[in-house]
């Protein structure tokens, strides 16, 4: 008896039924967010959108932060993320 209660629980599923696959997108795919217009004027610096406007702008993420709190509920919903530089070149690795 104890075997079969040990395989029981081994087997049983992580989670319940209600989390995980069961609850993700019907589709599987997410849509992409669309970049906000002119964001490539804050290449290398942080940023925080909120319905595709940035609202804040910063260096560092803590600074942006720190911005974010500033601003207080305006930025509630806001995302922060790092506008990348643009690439000059190709990095091709041969090995």
């Amino acid at each position: 008896m104890r075997f079969k209660a040990a395989l029981a629980k081994i087997l049983a599923p992580a989670y319940p039924e209600e989390m995980g696959i069961a609850r993700s997108v019907p589709s599987g795919h997410i849509p992409p967010v669309p970049r906000p217009i002119g964001i490539e004027q804050y290449a290398g610096r942080w940023v925080a959108v909120a319905n595709g406007v940035v609202v804040a702008a910063a260096d560092t993420s803590r600074g942006l932060a720190r911005e974010l709190i500033e601003l207080g509920p305006a930025a509630e919903d806001a995302v922060m993320q790092f506008v990348r530089p643009p690439v000059a070149g190709y990095v091709i690795g041969v090995g």
